[in-house]
């Protein structure tokens, strides 16, 4: 580029270091600037090469003749073998992990700019030399070929992140390019890719349940209809493309491959039947987080109709109509296989709902029994309290799951629902303890008469008036789950739901200020039957070893029957993410997603999320879940259903 070029795309790099709050105006100026260049053309020629005999300037790079002068004419040319030097230590493509290069990445242009969004934690780029021999190397790192470089991670609070990559070719010439990692507020969040099933029909319902883990995401079709079973149908019971078991139910993995989503693992039952819903609940849990991890992933069925027992039950039977069950998956050195079924220790009986919510953490695993009914007062009457639910969790001793323990309520009451949402994580270590070693936690909602309709039993009336409540359970060193807390609504009135989703993050930093204030946070939804639907968001701190309430959130234009609140999600950067699946734009049920961050003092809306395609009733927001780098908001109702990324 000439000196006025180069002055200008100085100028335009300070402007947008002290822009980022009007991000849009700062890519309107890199557009031009990169429109400019293209009309004036390159000095040096479209390669960048000088003529024999000139060099390129380092400051203007413009051809400027060498000390020596020209060549004689009698000298002799540069051979084909040595002009192909100029391009070993180029690249062949430099692709980021999330975003988009601007300007488009092209092997004679070394200075690229990567604007992202809040919902970035990191970034990586995978970088491919034209010379397979040529070594690259990122941030200092090496590159393998066809690989991502390590996570850089992004400090939200500094005007750009300096990412320098170097070719170095066989013979020792080297080539430098770079990339400014720009943050940017949330107004520059995106939708990415609208993600469907290969094999979807209308009414699969798929989206209704999504979890996503570093590289790896897993997402719920609670009424797809194959009679395929196992990773892939392993067990030769159909070919995934009929609907002779409808409402078996399907979940499908994704894993994040460079700058894409891709489909990697097709997941049924073992027993595949029809209307068990296989796929109601969805959990996952990655060993790093990497492309390349080690990966657990739980589905539920809760009206799947064995009457099997334990883990290891027989499953060949339907003698116990909408039991439950839930199923085990894990990603072993890049295979995906089917791991365990399980069951309740003493088997489930008719109606149980056992699966109707899952969570795994490491390798222990909760399942919520919504409508099991719990021994009375201590349990040792023989009576039991009907739909007042129960979660079992179970643990992995070498290589099996075992049943570990059953949890019921303090006091259960009748039709409470006990496991009608699940959280487990793991705190952080103690100082210089193991990674995952920390204390395991369980969140589980209660979410009362305001829960999502059930089909109930024949003997059973209605659901009694109940608000909701949450309950936090921590694991001790002795291993013994003991409960540390009940939340309730600050002022809790019948039908309202609260707990009908409940999320939690360990240890959460503070996205305002990119610091760590290390808080234990859990975030509890409640869609407000009782009054209208508008629905709130109930954020709850965690002090010593007392939670309290920190603050009830709702959106700015909540209205009647928009059901905020349905899904939640808690990111471990801060970000909060909360559906509304019933909220109305320009068509009815089209539903809506809000992304809420902590300023220091209080959580506050950053964006109102809906998609482009919106349909009728497709109760976008029915589902959420807060990746590593992305949002993902699920669409169950939209023909065969989809998910919606936005980064």
């Amino acid at each position: 580029m000439d000196l006025r070029t180069f002055l200008i795309r100085a100028c335009c790099r300070a402007y947008c270091r002290v822009c980022r709050p009007i991000l849009v105006s700062c890519l309107f100026v890199w557009a031009a600037c990169f429109d400019f260049q293209a009309k004036i053309g390159h000095p040096c020629g479209d390669n960048g090469l000088c003529p024999e005999g000139q060099v390129c300037d380092a400051f203007t790079q413009t051809c400027q003749l060498t000390a020596s002068g020209p060549p004689d004419a009698g000298a002799p040319s540069i051979d084909a073998a040595d002009a192909a030097l100029s391009d070993n230590d180029k690249l062949a493509s430099l692709v980021p992990s999330i975003g988009r290069l601007m300007p488009g990445f092209s092997p004679g242009e070394t200075s690229y700019n990567l604007a992202l969004s809040p919902l970035a934690r990191d970034v990586q780029l995978a970088a491919q030399s034209q010379d397979s021999n040529a070594t690259v190397t990122v941030h200092m790192m090496p590159l393998a070929e066809d690989s991502l470089s390590p996570p850089i991670l992004i400090d939200h609070a500094s005007a750009f992140i300096p990412v320098a990559i170097k070719v170095k070719a066989p013979a020792g010439n080297t080539r430098d390019y770079g990339v400014d990692v720009i943050p940017s507020d949330f107004s520059s969040i995106v939708e990415r890719e609208l993600i469907r099933a290969e094999n979807g029909r209308d009414n699969d319902n798929f989206g209704w349940d999504i979890a996503v883990d570093g590289a790896f995401m897993v997402v719920g079709a609670t009424y797809e209809g194959s009679c395929a079973s196992g990773v892939d149908n392993e067990f030769n019971t159909g070919d995934g493309t009929g609907t002779d078991c409808l409402g078996s139910g399907a979940a499908y993995i994704f894993r994040r491959k460079h700058n894409v989503w891709e489909p990697e693992a097709y997941l049924k039952a073992r027993n595949p039947g029809a209307d068990d819903e296989f796929g109601v609940s969805v959990a996952i849990d990655s060993v790093d987080g990497s492309a390349d991890s080690d990966v657990t992933v739980v589905v539920g069925a809760f009206h799947e109709d064995s009457k099997a027992t334990g883990t290891s039950g027989d499953f060949d039977n339907d003698d116990s109509e909408n039991s439950g069950a839930a199923y085990v998956f894990r990603r072993i050195d890049g295979n995906w296989r089917y791991d365990a079924y399980l069951k309740p220790h003493a088997g489930a009986d008719v109606g149980e709902d056992f699966g109707w919510s899952v969570a795994v953490a490491g390798d222990r695993i909760a399942v919520g029994a919504r409508r099991a009914d719990a021994p009375a007062g201590d349990g040792t009457s023989g009576d039991s309290v009907i739909d007042s639910g129960v979660v079992y969790t179970f643990v992995k001793n070498q290589g099996l799951w075992t049943s570990e323990e059953q949890i019921v309520a303090p006091t259960p009451e009748v039709q409470e629902f006990f496991g009608s949402s699940l959280a487990l994580v793991r705190r952080a270590p103690a100082p210089g303890g193991e990674p995952g070693s920390g204390q395991p936690v369980l969140v589980v909602g209660a979410c009362g008469s305001g829960c999502e309709p059930f089909r109930y039993r024949d003997d059973n009336p209605a659901p009694s008036p109940r608000a909701g409540r949450v309950y936090v359970w921590s694991r001790s060193i002795a291993g013994v789950w003991n409960l540390e807390d009940t939340l309730e609504a600050q002022l809790p009135v019948d039908n309202d739901g609260f707990g009908v989703d409940v999320a939690m993050a360990a240890d959460v930093d503070n996205v305002a200020d990119g610091g760590d204030s290390g808080r234990d946070l859990v975030v509890v939804g409640a869609w407000e039957r009782s009054i209208g639907g508008a629905g709130r968001a109930y954020v709850f701190g965690r002090s010593g070893t007392t939670w309290s309430l920190e603050q009830a959130i709702r959106s700015n234009g909540a209205a009647d029957n928009d059901r905020f609140g349905a899904a939640v999600s808690l990111s471990q950067r801060g970000l909060l993410a909360v559906g509304a699946s019933a909220e109305e734009g320009a068509l009815d049920n089209v539903g809506a997603a809000y992304l809420f961050a902590h300023n220091g003092t209080r959580w506050t809306e950053q964006r109102r999320l809906q998609i482009d395609l919106a349909r009728e009733g497709g109760q976008f927001g029915r589902s959420v879940a807060l990746g590593r780098n992305h949002l993902i908001v699920g669409v169950p109702y939209d023909g065969a259903g989809a998910i919606q990324v936005f980064e």
